[in-house]
């Protein structure tokens, strides 16, 4: 047995770490059904956040990230307070526009201004019990859903702006309007995992073959360390791939199709089909206007 950053790591785990390390590798994601690259393992740490499903999101300049929850599914806001305290970090509100036809209202936590270098990044990690990907972003943005919004919108804690306060009640009159006029349909399930988007991207030189993307450092590949000499990159990828079955906790997410991205999503509504982007879309907006 072996400890990697505090974690004790043993047989299957530590023999990858070893490969990882041997072959210069900073760490990889695996391509599931649905064409999204997910990090083969659950302990992932974002600002001490810890997020058990991360997707990479190559198409997107930015990342967002699920809220913590309670053991109950319940927005855990004092895990935020806790990690990101109002006095060394600023909260705002703000849109991301998806693929879909509801856009989400996110919540943006980045560190003020300091003099000190330590606090003007949030630190990160990636598959710590593996071989831990250390990096740092400069901000990180959470999707609310009602539940969240209206925990905001009370909470006493976090001082926002008026700017932010109207997006908050804004979209708490949006989400109780949705349900108005369209109460079979509403939208219970929670975001329950992250997509990491160019401003992780861009710390690290990215390879994409066969269903494996690995990360390696820029540096490293600049000095001609990886691929080392003589190696293949498709025995490479390969290797790795067939390291997902000892993953057993996001093995469900290999078959998982979110409703944030790729093709069309479908609601089944009193056995018609409909399609949410176009048809829907278009019968959203007309009630909405006529109201």
């Amino acid at each position: 047995m072996a400890m990697i950053s505090g974690i004790a790591t043993t047989g299957s785990k530590l023999r990858l770490n070893s490969y990882l390390t041997n072959h210069n590798i900073e760490g990889f994601a695996i391509k599931n059904s649905r064409e999204r690259y997910l990090i083969p393992s659950s302990d992932n740490i974002f600002g001490g956040v810890k997020i058990e499903y991360v997707f990479i999101d190559s198409g997107s300049n930015s990342s967002l990230f699920p809220l913590p929850t309670t053991s109950n599914k319940t927005f855990d806001i004092d895990v935020l307070l806790n990690n990101f305290p109002y006095k060394i970090y600023q909260w705002s509100i703000g849109t991301a526009h998806s693929v879909g036809f509801l856009p989400d209202t996110t919540l943006s936590i980045k560190p003020k201004v300091s003099n000190d270098p330590s606090l003007r990044t949030i630190k990160c990690c990636l598959h710590s019990d593996i071989k831990p990907l250390q990096f740092e972003l400069p901000y990180i943005r959470f999707a609310l859903d009602k539940e969240a919004i209206m925990v905001l919108v009370e909470t006493k804690d976090i001082p926002f702006v008026d700017p932010d306060k109207d997006i908050l009640e804004d979209a708490l009159n949006f989400f109780n309007q949705f349900e108005k006029h369209f109460p079979l349909i509403t939208r219970t399930s929670k975001h329950e995992y992250c997509l990491l988007g160019q401003h992780f991207l861009s710390n690290l030189c990215t390879i994409q073959i066969n269903s494996v993307m690995i990360f390696v450092d820029k540096n490293k590949s600049h000095q001609r360390l990886f691929p080392r000499e003589n190696m293949n990159m498709n025995d490479i990828a390969d290797y790795l791939y067939a390291q997902r079955p000892l993953f057993t906790r996001t093995e469900t997410f290999m078959l998982y199709k979110d409703d944030e991205h790729g093709e069309r999503d479908l609601l089944n509504i009193s056995g018609g089909i409909i399609d949410i982007d176009w048809e829907f879309g278009n019968i959203l907006g007309d009630s909405l206007e006529c109201s």
